[in-house]
């Protein structure tokens, strides 16, 4: 999802209370719900800050093709929150670690059921872990909310 509240590429400095891409990971059974993952964002900032910033600062939308590609590495059906890339940071060719981490946010039905399936990095490869492996295996924080709506 592309946050067009944060698009000042110029900054160096991450802010992870607010992301100009974030990752949602969701069941598969289900639709992300943007004003709940807007209240997720505006949780993780601290106090002051959530009253100065209305809920209508925050602009969620599922990234375009082109930005999917280029943030994660990854065509579309096969991302994988594993060796998220970006090619933006580089001037060659080859893609580097996305600078500065991508802000990851799991569902909480899928925190529930301890076991979840995801994209496997091709469109004809699914991974398969324990939550709290993934948890563990992320090397940034991931952000645990209610941003789903069953279909």
């Amino acid at each position: 999802n592309n946050n067009n509240n944060n698009n000042n590429n110029n900054n160096p400095i991450f802010d992870p209370t607010n992301p100009q891409f974030v990752m949602v990971i969701l069941q598969y059974d289900s639709t992300l719900d943007v004003r709940k993952l807007t209240n997720a964002v505006r949780c993780l900032r601290p106090n002051i800050h959530r009253r100065l910033d209305a809920a209508s600062s925050f602009d969620f939308r599922v990234a375009d093709s082109a930005d999917n590609d280029r943030i994660t590495g990854y065509p579309f059906n096969s991302v994988t929150p594993f060796g998220v890339l970006s090619s933006s940071s580089s001037s060659s060719s080859l893609p580097l670690p996305l600078q500065p981490p991508l802000c990851m946010i799991l569902a909480e039905p899928i925190v529930e059921q301890g076991f979840f399936w995801m994209g496997g990095g091709h469109v004809q490869l699914k991974l398969g872990m324990a939550v709290s492996d993934f948890l563990k295996a992320i090397p940034t924080d991931v952000v645990v909310a209610d941003i789903s709506t069953p279909r």
